[in-house]
């Protein structure tokens, strides 16, 4: 299976949604991003980022609608659903719009992604992980965010590369890709491959609620 650019930033969005409150948070700032796209209309959804000024909510939408291209397993955030909807109406207005921004984030309306149809450049993602500082420290000014208990079990983020779950576990790379190696063939779900991956990085992502139990065992053994 291989994953869109940018399949990182678009599950460590995942890890932000699972903070308390944190979809009705997402979803309010997405329609506010409608509301600001109808008000002030000019060519374009956003994508590829370019010198404009984006709001917050703005911001929150682009980082949307990534997560809807990287995380097909996991429930997308919907401001404009089309169900029922009349042309010409603010509702169908606003779902030709969310659709619009899903697609050049390379997720159209079937889930599927479309690499072809994205429109995010490699040059884009120091605006995506600054995207992501913002929304984090506003998600961090909602007292249940502050205020949730860190769990163990999911305190890491759902998706590492075999580099990154080292260093988080103190680990040496070579051993930890060793193993990831040997666990792999017999648990295909346990990873994605990154696709179009720029030099020096890891080929596959992995699900950290699937390899941690391994790698722990891994540290235990010494």
């Amino acid at each position: 299976m291989s994953f869109p650019p940018f399949a990182d930033l678009g599950w460590r969005v995942n890890d932000l949604l699972r903070l308390p409150d944190a979809r009705r948070r997402f979803l309010l700032q997405c329609f506010q991003y409608l509301k600001e796209r109808a008000a002030n209309p000019r060519p374009g959804c956003g994508l590829p980022l370019d010198r404009r000024p984006y709001t917050l909510a703005a911001k929150y939408a682009v980082l949307t609608a990534l997560h809807a291209a990287v995380c097909e397993t996991e429930e997308p955030i919907n401001p404009a659903p089309w169900q029922g909807l009349c042309p010409r109406t603010p509702g169908y207005r606003h779902a030709v719009m969310w659709l619009d921004l899903l697609t050049a984030a390379g997720a159209p309306r079937d889930g599927s992604y479309r690499l072809e149809w994205c429109q995010l450049r490699a040059e884009d993602r120091p605006g995506l992980e600054s995207f992501l500082a913002d929304v984090t420290a506003d998600l961090r000014t909602l007292p249940e965010c502050n205020e949730a208990p860190v769990d163990e079990a999911t305190a890491l983020p759902a998706m590492l590369s075999a580099p990154d779950l080292a260093r988080q576990l103190g680990l040496p790379v070579p051993r930890v890709e060793s193993a990831l190696r040997r666990f792999r063939p017999d648990h295909p779900d346990c990873c994605v491959e990154v696709q179009n991956k720029r030099q020096n990085e890891a080929k596959y992502l992995y699900r950290t609620t699937d390899v941690l139990p391994v790698l722990q065992r891994l540290a235990k053994d010494g």
